[in-house]
Formats: C-alpha cells, sequence, structure tokens
C-alpha cells in the first residue's frame, strides 16, 4: 500500500472568517500554517510548485495583503510563492541550497511572528523585580 498525498488548496479567507478570528488568531494561525508548509516542504512531503497550488498562490498572497496587512506575513507570501522558480532559473545543486536557505528564512519569520503576538502578562505585573516602596 503506497501513501499519496492529499491534493487540499487551503483558502486563507475561508478558513480565517470561518474562525471568525482576531488580528492576533489570525497572524497566529497564518503562522503555524506557514511552519506547516515549511517542515512539508523541507522534508519532500509537498514540492515547491504544490505548494503555490495549494497555498502559495496568487488569492491568498493578495488576502494577505489586503486583509492581514502585515510586513512580515506578506514577505513569507512572497518567498513562498518564488520557491519554485529557484529550480527554473539555477543549476540542481544551487537551486537545492537557495531552496534549503529560504525555507529556513521563512521559519524563522514565521517564529518572529509567533513571538510578537506572545500575550503579555495579565497579572498587572510588568516589572522584572518587585517594586520599591518610597520611605
Amino acid at each position: 500500500m503506497t501513501a499519496t498525498a492529499v491534493k487540499l488548496k487551503i483558502d486563507l479567507e475561508s478558513v480565517l472568517r470561518a474562525s471568525r478570528s482576531t488580528e492576533r488568531q489570525a497572524i497566529e494561525t497564518f503562522a503555524l500554517l506557514n511552519l506547516g508548509f515549511v517542515e512539508s516542504l523541507r522534508n519532500g512531503a509537498i514540492g515547491a510548485g504544490d505548494s503555490v497550488a495549494h497555498f502559495y498562490n496568487a488569492a491568498n498572497c493578495l488576502y494577505v495583503r489586503r486583509n492581514i496587512k502585515n510586513a512580515v506575513c506578506d514577505e513569507i507570501m512572497s518567498r513562498g510563492v518564488q520557491l519554485p522558480d529557484l529550480f527554473d532559473v539555477l543549476p540542481p545543486s544551487h537551486a537545492r541550497r537557495e531552496f534549503s536557505s529560504e525555507l529556513d528564512a521563512m521559519g524563522k519569520l514565521c517564529l518572529k511572528l509567533l513571538r510578537t503576538i506572545q500575550r503579555k502578562p495579565t497579572n498587572g505585573s510588568t516589572r522584572s523585580r518587585p517594586r520599591r516602596r518610597a520611605g
């Protein structure tokens, strides 16, 4: 028995609208989806061309630019769209190196997004040390 990849096209607008997500949730969902694609690309579960067909397509890029309006998200999508081009214009060994480098950069950008949306402490404490009393 052989395993075949499911041909699933992810429509960001539908996913985020259906979940009625806040801006923070939309960015978190976006970053986590991208990390999944980056890992799938890295281990060969999907190819660069398939990633564009499934996620890094014009409709999702436009949605990110018009609705999420986050420069880091836009950069991730731009890098994703260009992945198949590496194999069209570069020699195979150089393309593989650049592909790996792009995946690393995309992963780091996703982690940056996740770090920037982390919630701040809700207990009222924002200092690392206790306050000193005047006296």
